[in-house]
């Protein structure tokens, strides 16, 4: 964790990521979410949810809301963010990559729920609040990934514009896509947030 984010307990036992200044993002451990961070290993597509509260949504830089380098040349993963309006969600995998791009009509300050869904067949879904919110099925040729970045919250690989400020709540990861979590009645997934409050409680913090 960089730049001492804030980890506050709510009274149902969860926790809220607050990063409310530039320099604070996360970066997670190369292990436990290879799925996200390396999609030549989603043999069944993989599922991100968290609850966000967006600081800014008129930035005229790149806010990456969650990046393990979707979106760079040479990475392999996902790369959910906003740039002028408009949220942008770009996955890769091997050769390929899929992206699209819609205007996000939401307020700062309020809480909305994004998930990331996605597999090699139907691309990705993107849904906002549960109602699909943009998609992309059509794979594009791209040059191959050979580097693997860990997957960042409020920030990305080789960032060099300003974080995102945000808060987030409620973030889980499934290592197979929407569809097939809800047609198997799964419900539970890997509690990131979870996964840091243990990280605060070591004091694992870092600064640059």
């Amino acid at each position: 964790m960089y730049g001492k984010p804030n980890l506050t307990p709510e009274p149902n036992g969860k926790a809220i990521l607050e990063l409310r200044q530039d320099g604070q993002y996360v970066e997670l451990p190369n292990h436990g979410l290879e799925c996200i961070q390396d999609m030549t290993k989603c043999e069944h597509g993989f599922t991100l949810s968290a609850e966000i509260k967006l600081m800014d949504t008129n930035s005229t830089h790149k806010r990456y809301i969650f990046s393990s380098g979707g979106d760079q040349v040479g990475a392999s993963g996902l790369a959910l963010y906003l740039w002028h309006g408009e949220l942008y969600c770009s996955t890769k995998k091997d050769n390929l990559i899929w992206t699209a791009k819609q205007k996000l009509n939401v307020s700062a300050g309020e809480w909305h729920t994004y998930q990331v869904s996605w597999n090699k067949k139907d691309g990705f879904i993107v849904y906002l609040d549960g109602k699909e919110f943009m998609s992309h099925s059509i794979k594009l040729p791209n040059p191959s990934q050979p580097t693997v970045y860990p997957l960042y919250i409020a920030s990305a690989p080789n960032n060099t514009h300003s974080s995102t400020l945000m808060d987030v709540k409620n973030l889980f990861t499934w290592s197979a896509s929407r569809d097939s979590l809800i047609g198997q009645g799964c419900i539970t997934g890997r509690s990131i947030l979870s996964f840091i409050f243990l990280l605060c409680k070591k004091n694992c913090f870092k600064e640059h």
